[in-house]
């Protein structure tokens, strides 16, 4: 997936996918910014790894384009937490 901007104007998808790489030191406050933007997640799949310090989060989230950035960028801020957005077009 590549990164990329938003370009929808009212309202926008996207499915993100978000590593983390420490859970113990990000999953907290992953978790935090999730529930915060919960009105704008559609779907949540959190998938284990075999090393029970990593995690992978996949999420579709549907909303204004400035709450999704905020989302995004704010995910993207954490340590040891890495953040791959791809705009989901509506058909």
């Amino acid at each position: 997936m590549q990164e990329s901007a938003c370009s929808c104007q009212e309202s926008c998808r996207h499915l993100l996918v978000i590593q983390l790489r420490h859970r113990s030191v990000s999953a907290p406050q992953a978790q935090q910014i999730l529930t915060e933007h919960g009105c704008e997640i559609k779907v949540r799949l959190g998938i284990h790894e075999n090393d029970p310090d990593h995690g992978l989060i996949m999420v579709l989230v549907e909303g204004a384009p400035t709450h999704v950035q905020d989302m995004i960028d704010r995910l993207k801020n954490l340590p040891e937490t890495s953040v791959t957005s791809m705009e989901v077009p509506r058909p």
